[in-house]
């Protein structure tokens, strides 16, 4: 799942990359939500690329090369950066996403291996699952190329794993190791979902990754649910924990007048307005990453993101 050449061309998630070094950024969007009342001091944005932000449709690129010269893809315009300048704390703050990590890469060489970056962050928010096994990057994979793959086999497979414990018990295990690593009282972590990626019910859209028929939209979009089940319910596991706070973020539940996915998902009626990333309108100048985070919300879309883990946060008392 790590070197597929089509993974460069048509991945959601894995970019073919793995871990690298943490970095210091600035700058982006700023999203209206709901002020946050506990001040943190130290913010770590862990995860896959759908915390680092890959692709050309999220702003300026981040210093973002491994030890190993793996680069993580990430943007200036990702959610985690909206979210630390639209809260405006005095923090610092350390953005170590990585696109194509999965749920054991992040544990193991995101937390346990560099847990000394970190100091002791009160916060760190995480996106985990996406990339684990033959899951939802497989799926995106599989079912928007012609040129390899099995959709519905894909799609079973992603189902299967999904409701796998295996998958929930792994997960849980990485909050564990981001809640106890260098553990600092009140620490919070932050599970942030996956949007949905499509409109389910319209015929046809006017994108060109919407020639999917509608029964394949809701298998997708149900498969993305059920990843987001398995987090929120990893997040009530730690309800009752000693120490630290678990908080799930479901980016496709939005209050009145906040911001929303819906109608910005592909295969809409109206051909403006999508907030994700596709391979049209690209600027002949920008080819280094042409393909790169195909499938990723684009920068509203991160924006919405942001918002909603901004609401999760303020929830939280002071």
């Amino acid at each position: 799942m790590h070197t597929c050449i089509f993974f460069v061309l048509f991945c959601a998630i894995v970019c073919c990359v793995r871990l690298a070094a943490s970095s210091p950024v600035n700058d982006t969007l700023q999203p209206r939500a709901a002020p946050v009342k506990r001040k943190f001091t130290r913010y770590v944005a862990l995860g896959d690329s759908y915390s680092a932000g890959p692709g050309w449709e999220t702003g300026s690129a981040v210093s973002s090369i491994g030890p190993l010269g793996e680069d993580c893809y990430r943007r200036h315009g990702a959610w985690p950066i909206q979210l630390k300048n639209s809260i405006g704390q005095d923090w610092d703050f350390q953005f170590s996403a990585c696109s194509g990590l999965n749920t054991t890469e992040i544990r193991n060489e995101q937390i346990l291996a560099r847990n000394s970056q970190y100091g002791k962050p009160d916060l760190v928010s995480l996106t985990s699952g996406g990339n684990d096994g033959d899951s939802f990057a497989k799926v995106v994979l599989d079912c928007n190329s012609h040129l390899v793959g099995n959709c519905g086999n894909a799609i079973d497979n992603a189902h299967a794993l999904a409701y796998d414990p295996e998958m929930a018990n792994n997960i849980d295990a990485t909050v564990i190791a981001a809640a106890k690593t260098n553990p600092v009282p009140g620490r919070v972590i932050m599970l942030v979902g996956y949007p949905r990626l499509y409109n389910q019910d319209t015929v046809f859209g006017f994108h060109m990754h919407c020639w999917l028929m509608r029964f394949r939209r809701r298998q997708i979009n149900a498969l993305v649910t059920q990843i987001n089940t398995v987090l929120a319910a990893v997040a009530a596991r730690h309800s009752h924990a000693s120490g630290y706070t678990v908080i799930f973020v479901d980016p496709n539940i939005h209050a009145p007048g906040d911001l929303s996915f819906d109608g910005h998902r592909f295969c809409e009626k109206r051909s403006e307005g999508l907030w994700f990333q596709d391979r049209v309108n690209r600027s002949p100048k920008d080819t280094e990453d042409f393909w790169i985070g195909l499938f990723h919300p684009d920068l509203n879309g991160h924006a919405a993101i942001a918002q909603a883990a901004q609401n999760g946060l303020a929830a939280l008392p002071a």
